[in-house]
């Protein structure tokens, strides 16, 4: 699909000027896609793959988003900790278990976390507050499971929520790396086919002509813009 995008973007901005614009437009909302499924299947591939082990410096934190705690009660105490492109929280109410409550946190991406999934048991109504998407899709019970504080194991999920500026960083990170890699891709395609007479655009058989009968491209602004054009 990058590759795909890649040479299909490259070929459009070769186009005149006038469809230049369009065509960046295109390239920008596809690459922006493709940006978005990589975010998402890396922060999976973290959460699937990448499990906390029982050993971890924890760090106190004394401020939590509302949406984290259970409606009519606050937080009193919480603990975070932070590895590369995985983040746990754990935070707990004024009063014990089974009475209080416990919500569990864990953000999952790269370079920064992008998707998370939200765990809050009110022993109050001794259950699951949280909902379906804020809890995420549960992994298989065999599979590795990560440790949070006071051996409380927590089986992990493939995180469903947006955490919103993280999810555009990593699009923007994601995105730009498949444009490079499909930039590389097509110039060597290009390349190729400069060698062996053809357009270096759309591939069609030159025969010595100054321009290309295929996409009306001449052949030498066809060859710079597809050196160092956009």
């Amino acid at each position: 699909m990058v590759v795909f995008a890649g040479v299909t973007c490259h070929n459009a901005l070769m186009r005149p000027l006038a469809s230049r614009f369009r065509s960046a437009a295109l390239c920008l909302a596809g690459y922006g896609l493709v940006g978005l499924v990589l975010t998402i299947g890396v922060a999976w591939g973290i959460a699937a793959f990448l499990p906390f082990s029982q050993a971890f410096g924890l760090t106190p934190e004394t401020s939590f988003p509302r949406a984290w705690q259970p409606a009519g009660d606050v937080a009193a105490r919480g603990f975070v900790v932070r590895r590369l492109g995985r983040t746990n929280w754990q935070i707990y109410s004024s009063g014990q278990l089974p009475d209080g409550w416990v919500t569990n946190v864990s953000q999952r991406g790269f370079p920064v976390p992008a998707l998370e999934s939200v765990a809050i048991y009110d022993g109050r109504v001794r259950k699951l507050t949280s909902n379906p998407v804020m809890h995420g899709i549960p992994i298989p019970g065999d599979w590795p499971k990560h440790w949070m504080i006071e051996n409380e194991c927590y089986t992990p999920h493939l995180p469903l929520r947006p955490v919103w500026y993280g999810l555009a960083i990593d699009t923007v990170v994601w995105g730009a790396a498949a444009f490079m890699v499909a930039r590389v891709v097509g110039g060597v395609r290009a390349f190729g086919r400069q060698r062996r007479g053809r357009c270096r655009v759309c591939a069609y058989e030159l025969g010595g002509l100054g321009m290309c009968p295929g996409c009306g491209i001449e052949a030498g602004a066809a060859i710079a813009g597809s050196d160092g054009g956009p």
